[in-house]
């Protein structure tokens, strides 16, 4: 009972960062973001070797460069597309059980996958440069949403392997069901909200949930073969920040590039 308690507090407090930065400015949503980022490299520097004192000067080039040098030159959406190229990039290695990364592959991980990732959703409430909180907190919810039906219907039904090499207690039935809780968060923006049409917010969830999945499942496997557990400490009861962005970090870009075709351009 005490070990639930300490798992939800945490998670709460982590919550509440993400969703009160969303409802307080741009500004607070962007130092969240920076803040939790530093620490998603740092558990990722730990957990693929990768050089503490290299990568989180990269991550803070990278973010400064998105939000306050790139839009002057280029579009944003070319940095976000070289990410979706980057996470796409991953799934070879993640689909074939024996593959390891090497050390060039683990830079360009760190640089592709995650720093842009962690870029790509500090752009996601930006429509065209006005700041628009509603959406994310959308995809949040669709993604927590995914996570906990995932969670309930795989412990209480689940018995059919999604990748057991890979993450051993995921499973097709809690895939499904966290499917559902998804696409039932993307109904429910649609009645609160009234913008974009119900088949795209259908779409949007089934982005998150997709890709979503796939980012929890490669940082499954990268915690497999570091042979850990958990990616940190930091957040009690539920191992590392990383624990918990994973899943937000891989789905950014493929949402933002969605909103960017299919629902800010409507």
């Amino acid at each position: 009972m005490k070990d639930l308690l300490i798992r939800a507090v945490s998670g709460a407090l982590y919550i509440s960062l993400l969703l009160g930065s969303l409802f307080w400015s741009k500004i607070a949503f962007l130092i969240v973001v920076f803040v939790f980022g530093v620490l998603v490299s740092l558990e990722f520097c730990r957990l693929s070797k990768f050089a503490v004192w290299i990568g989180i000067p990269v991550l803070g080039l990278l973010a400064g460069l998105l939000h306050w040098v790139v839009p002057s030159v280029i579009d944003p959406t070319l940095i976000v597309s070289a990410n979706i190229l980057a996470n796409l990039a991953l799934l070879p290695w993640l689909f074939k059980a024996e593959a390891k990364l090497n050390d060039w592959q683990r830079k360009l991980a760190f640089v592709g996958y995650l720093c842009l990732g962690i870029a790509s959703l500090s752009l996601l409430p930006l429509d065209n440069d006005v700041f628009n909180y509603k959406v994310v907190i959308a995809v949040l919810c669709m993604l927590w949403a995914n996570d906990t039906f995932a969670y309930l219907v795989g412990r209480t039904i689940g018995k059919t392997k999604l990748m057991e090499r890979v993450s051993p207690k995921k499973t097709v039935e809690g895939f499904l069901g966290g499917a559902v809780g998804g696409l039932a968060i993307g109904y429910a923006a649609h009645m609160i909200y009234g913008v974009y049409g119900l088949t795209n917010w259908m779409i949007l969830a089934i982005i998150v949930v997709i890709f979503g999945t796939l980012g929890d499942l490669v940082q499954s496997k990268m915690k497999r073969q570091a042979g850990v557990k958990d990616s940190g400490v930091i957040m009690p009861g539920h191992g590392g920040i990383y624990d918990r962005m994973d899943s937000l970090i891989y789905a950014a870009p493929f949402v933002y590039i969605f909103l960017i075709l299919n629902c800010y351009v409507s």
